[in-house]
């Protein structure tokens, strides 16, 4: 026998394998855009429901516990939050990031993510507190797109003005921080 033969040739299996795999994977794609559809359709009839039972006095709650006992408030939730985000910001749960992440945890294909402890014991901040930040972002994006800011009125422009200046000082007070830390790592 030649040393560079192999006494094992697992080539086929590999093969075999791999076609599997891209074929489960090609199944699992149309099966999660289904599933994130009729999520993203039963967020909005819920949504509908909702506005109906408000307008009439009902309890939202109620009715969905006595009508719809196999999903629960936290699940509807995540069904109408979904429905909410493309609604408001116009894109679709598989092109949006978000929205698509959304989707996902409202199709249960992904889990929440576990609140990270800091030092002091409190729940970190970033994820809860940035994901509005990004839906204003997103926001900012379409309503530029939909139309130039020299249109959007001096009020508008005063008021958003004066809010992110926060964000400016904010920024600034982080950089600052950031700066220290690298000039002590050094």
């Amino acid at each position: 026998m030649n040393d560079n033969q192999l006494t094992f040739d697992f080539a086929v299996r590999i093969n075999e394998a791999h076609e599997a795999a891209q074929l489960m994977a090609a199944e699992a794609k149309s099966h999660i855009a289904g599933a994130v559809r009729k999520a993203l359709e039963c967020g909005q009839l819920m949504l509908q429901q909702k506005e109906a039972l408000t307008q009439s006095g009902d309890g939202w709650i109620d009715w969905l516990t006595q009508h719809c006992p196999g999903i629960g408030e936290h699940t509807a939730r995540r069904y109408m939050s979904l429905a909410k985000r493309v609604r408001v910001i116009g894109t679709s749960a598989e092109t949006d990031p978000g929205a698509l992440r959304q989707a996902y945890l409202a199709t249960g294909l992904l889990g929440e993510t576990p609140k990270v402890e800091g030092q002091n014991g409190a729940a970190q901040p970033w994820v809860k507190f940035v994901k509005p930040l990004d839906q204003f972002r997103l926001w900012c994006n379409a309503r530029r797109d939909q139309e130039p800011m020299e249109d959007w009125g001096e009020d508008a422009l005063r008021i958003l003005s004066n809010e992110l200046q926060w964000f400016i000082n904010f920024h600034a007070e982080i950089q600052q921080v950031r700066q220290a830390l690298v000039e002590n790592d050094v």
